[in-house]
């Protein structure tokens, strides 16, 4: 998608979210707050001038839906805005990749995350496609093992998450064998 932008004399703007990919001080998974990331949007979009078309995947979606969805006061008290209308009027076209609003197995995850006598669980790391597994292996974000501590944090947010509808369309792509979205919870 970058790439047809680019071709068409768009300009790209990429945000790499907190903790993820190389932006990372402590490690990949370790965020303080699920918050984190409408913020880092928020803060993005605050320096943008006119409408934007935003491509967004996993967590990114988290952050860009919270913006979108959120009740004013969910806003004011996670964002600091009284209204969401600024982001939402910036907003060209909205594609959501594998938006992450629920985990699989998140209330398994939920009990684990709080009583768990472990400090994380192995990720999925053997992908199907041997392609896949290569590109993998040159992710040097790429990790291992996620801290049950990322699912503590993710079921907090889930649990006080307060979303409106909203008349914002968007474009929703899912892998329907995904391992790790909750695609049938993400589609409503």
């Amino acid at each position: 998608q970058i790439q047809h932008y680019l071709k068409k004399n768009k300009t790209v703007y990429s945000i790499d979210l907190p903790l993820h990919g190389l932006n990372t001080d402590s490690g990949f998974w370790d965020i303080k707050s699920f918050y984190d990331y409408g913020k880092a949007i928020k803060e993005s979009f605050e320096l943008i001038q006119g409408k934007v078309s935003v491509i967004c995947h996993s967590t990114g979606c988290v952050g860009v839906l919270d913006l979108l969805l959120g009740t004013d006061t969910y806003q004011e008290k996670n964002f600091g805005i009284t209204k969401n209308s600024s982001i939402a009027e910036k907003l060209n076209k909205l594609y959501l990749l594998a938006p992450l609003v629920r985990v699989k197995f998140h209330p398994l995850l939920k009990i684990a995350a709080n009583v768990a006598p472990i400090e994380s669980i192995p990720r999925k790391t053997n992908p199907k496609s041997k392609r896949l597994r290569e590109l993998r292996e040159l992710d040097p974000a790429s990790t291992q093992h996620i801290p049950l501590s990322w699912f503590a944090e993710y079921a907090e947010w889930e649990k006080k998450r307060e979303w409106q509808s909203n008349a914002f369309k968007g474009f929703l792509v899912f892998d329907p064998k995904d391992s790790v979205v909750d695609v049938s919870y993400a589609k409503k």
